[in-house]
């Protein structure tokens, strides 16, 4: 007769109770611990979240959230993934954003900046999940190959090298030189 483990698996609500110092996510019910990303991946970070503040503070209407905040995309089993920054409109959330606890609403841009233990296929899984939650646009960008991945619902995927300049489907009038997301990374060789 063979035997069966049953596995509790987390909720959402529990896993907001467990130490924020340990970097990690819910996925499927499940606590992945993340590794520390580095210092290229802090810059990169830093470079995104100063790029679209400059965007959004002359275009008011729309919150930007860094540092990994939670965003709920799946319940049931429930997932909680940590976006490097997001942006959601202020009138999808007439409250306010000064909650405790992770967005529940898909924001409508997500921002990922690949660490170096990041495999591609996880990527693609996440990029997939933000899709289905109702996220409208991710970026994925990758500090090593200096190109960013912008992902939309049923449109192919656009990847961009640092001469291109990158413009947003959602975030109206916004665009950069995609170098300026790589600023004070010096290049290889």
């Amino acid at each position: 007769m063979m035997s069966t483990v049953a596995t509790n698996l987390m909720t959402a609500r529990e896993f907001a109770a467990l130490d924020p110092r340990v970097a990690s996510e819910l996925i499927r019910g499940e606590v992945v611990e993340m590794p520390v990303p580095g210092v290229r991946h802090g810059v990169v970070t830093k470079n995104a979240v100063f790029l679209l503040e400059f965007w959004n503070r002359a275009n008011q209407g729309r919150w930007l959230v860094g540092g990994e905040a939670g965003v709920i995309t799946e319940r049931d089993p429930d997932s909680v993934r940590g976006p490097d920054a997001f942006v959601i409109s202020r009138q999808r959330v007439p409250g306010g954003l000064a909650v405790p606890g992770f967005l529940e609403l898909p924001p409508e841009v997500c921002i990922e900046i690949l660490s170096p233990n990041d495999v591609w296929k996880d990527v693609i899984a996440k990029v997939d999940e933000y899709l289905q939650a109702g996220v409208l646009e991710i970026w994925v960008i990758d500090p090593e190959e200096r190109q960013i991945h912008v992902y939309q619902p049923a449109a192919a995927p656009r990847s961009l090298g640092k001469a291109d300049e990158l413009t947003s489907g959602v975030l109206d009038g916004f665009r950069s030189p995609a170098s300026a997301f790589f600023h004070d990374i010096p290049d290889a060789g």
